[in-house]
């Protein structure tokens, strides 16, 4: 969502015209509040011939050369900029390393915004005008700073956490080198905390903080660091709700005051990914300054009746093995170990399927217009105008038809794997996301099963997620859209023989009593019996071991417990403005040497 205009000033507040230089050209600049624009225009009719008969570099363009912004874009021909996409101004000093910043020999000034390069990336952007009264330059930048600071979304004041840990633990110098820079441009109050860790300290900064002093919460790491500050941002804003609420009542959880800004510098940053549509911090940086953001649905999930976490993204299955052997390669492949586990899963003794039951809520006007979730999504774009009360009124709608729809339960069954998204999750190995047809905030989730099948099969499923092509449109793969969903993952046991079987609640009990008879044997029995009984003891705890799978909860690992999720709509706002369409077959994403 993109922010607002800021009120257009009277007409007695007249505009600036001053003459600026361009590469030794003059320009008549102006700013004009009426159009809501600096333009520029050549005071000469031929300003290439004119600038040709000149001498190529005059006193102070010489200086601007020797500055550090001798990189940035300069100007040579008629233009303009709009306010909107501007984030900053500043005046260019010439100043020796014993001077302090903002002084030294004026120069000019530089006007900050933006440019889009391909695959939804912002590249930073300055407009040079050269002019050496001090004066004039600081009328100009003051006058672009009282404007800017008229966009109500902007934010004014930020809190910065920093996970240093995460992905390369190159967040500390992502922040200082790339983040921090664009955020004193656009003149932002920073208050910047490291954390030690995503535990008690976490928790404890975000009970501590006052939401009403900060506009955005800046997160700086991956998709386990976002999701931990979620919960504790959620079970902040609705410490009045008991946990066991959550299942018996039709609540409406509370959302936090406060925009969530993300910088992606983790392993994995599929929620930035999904709201931004890249891994760049200096775009996520340009989002968070110009107050972009989009409203995205969040999942409260239950065990036993009580509220377990927030998420965005879980899975059950192969994902969950990924992340067990990602685990295991931590030390040997440090930030490559989700490549590592991804392999390692997919060989032959390591991909297996697993019984689960699943029973869910499905929505039932669901259409079957497939489209992905863009910029300027007209299925989950919330209206600009809609107020609280809106938003409170549309979230109820959303659960009440969640409530009224029967469960529809189905026997357990084998699957390869379980995904339940409200985000699409895009990544390097999926360029248009893991789900690609979920959308931000539609009030709903995708609820994917990928049945037991062949290996080559899986393969052929997990090539889908590398092209443009529906993953989801093959026999052994299903769909569902809805907004409550239940799944008991069921262990197995395994007999002498080495067959396998599942353990369904009612023969829990006679597989205790089993248990309990193969351990009264008789105690005369032979070392060489009671050695060859360990050994086939060990062998079946192992093979129980590999029964069940883990959750992938957000790319963090979590129990196979038997967990419900619940969609709440819109209960988020995250900074960024969706992703453009822009897939090509030329992108190459990960893992794509495994499929030629």
């Amino acid at each position: 969502m993109e922010p607002s205009s800021p009120l257009t000033a009277s007409n007695s507040s007249a505009d600036l015209r001053d003459v600026f230089h361009i590469k030794n050209i003059g320009y008549d600049v102006v700013l004009s509040r009426a159009n809501n624009t600096v333009s520029w225009t050549p005071m000469s009719l031929n300003p290439e011939a004119d600038g040709s008969s000149r001498q190529k570099s005059t006193f102070f363009n010489a200086m601007l050369k020797r500055t550090k912004l001798s990189s940035l874009d300069s100007l040579s021909n008629d233009g303009c900029v709009e306010f909107k996409n501007m984030y900053g101004a500043r005046i260019i000093h010439r100043r020796s390393k014993d001077l302090a910043e903002g002084q030294g020999l004026c120069i000019g000034i530089s006007i900050l915004t933006y440019e889009e390069q391909s695959g939804n990336k912002l590249l930073e952007k300055s407009f040079v005008f050269s002019n050496p009264c001090k004066e004039l330059c600081k009328k100009w930048v003051e006058e672009i700073e009282n404007i800017l600071a008229g966009f109500p979304e902007r934010p004014k004041n930020l809190r910065v956490l920093c996970q240093p840990h995460a992905g390369n633990k190159q967040g500390l110098m992502t922040y200082g080198s790339i983040v921090e820079p664009i955020f004193k441009n656009a003149n932002t109050n920073i208050d910047f905390s490291e954390l030690e860790n995503c535990g008690e300290h976490l928790t404890d900064l975000i009970e501590d903080m006052d939401s009403t002093k900060y506009h955005c919460l800046v997160v700086i790491g991956g998709d386990g660091t976002v999701n931990k500050v979620v919960n504790a941002l959620m079970d902040k804003s609705n410490s009045n709700v008991c946990p066991a609420d959550w299942m018996s009542s039709n609540v409406i959880p509370t959302k936090p005051t406060m925009k969530i800004g993300v910088i992606p510098t983790g392993t994995t940053n599929h929620i930035a990914q999904s709201v931004i549509g890249t891994c760049d911090p200096v775009t996520a940086a340009i989002h968070i300054s110009l107050g972009h953001y989009r409203y995205v649905d969040l999942c409260s999930v239950h065990h036993d009746g009580l509220l377990y976490k927030w998420v965005f993204n879980s899975q059950y299955g192969f994902a969950g093995n990924v992340l067990t052997f990602a685990e295991r390669y931590r030390s040997v492949l440090r930030s490559k170990k989700m490549e590592g586990g991804f392999l390692k899963a997919l060989t032959q003794s390591k991909l297996r399927c697993y019984m689960c039951k699943v029973e869910y809520r499905q929505i039932e006007d669901d259409s079957e217009v497939k489209n992905a979730c863009t910029r300027g999504c007209t299925v989950c774009r919330v209206p600009e105008k809609l107020d609280e009360s809106g938003l409170q009124e549309t979230q109820q709608t959303y659960a009440d038809s969640a409530l009224s729809s029967e469960w529809k339960v189905g026997p357990p069954q084998y699957f390869m794997n379980v995904g339940i998204f409200t985000i699409p999750g895009l990544c390097s190995f999926a360029p248009e996301g893991l789900s690609k047809f979920t959308h931000l905030a539609d009030g709903s989730m995708h609820l994917s099963l990928v049945h037991n099948t062949e290996r080559s099969e899986f393969l052929h499923f997990l090539k889908r997620h590398t092209t443009s092509k529906d993953q989801f449109d093959l026999p052994f793969v299903t769909c569902y859209k809805v907004r409550q969903v239940r799944i008991t993952p069921y262990p197995q046991i395994t007999d002498d023989k080495g067959r396998s079987s599942p353990v369904l609640p009612m023969q829990s009990e006679t597989k205790d009593d089993s248990v309990k008879g193969s351990d009264s044997g008789d105690s005369s029995s032979t070392s060489a019996s009671r050695k060859g009984s360990t050994n086939k003891k060990k062998k079946k705890a192992k093979a129980d071991t590999r029964s069940l799978s883990i959750w992938n909860v957000d790319n963090e690992p979590n129990p196979p417990l038997d967990l419900e999720f619940r969609v709440h709509h819109a209960v988020l706002k995250i900074c960024g403005e969706g992703t453009l369409n822009s897939y090509t077959e030329a992108d190459e994403p990960k893992m794509s040497c495994l499929f030629t």
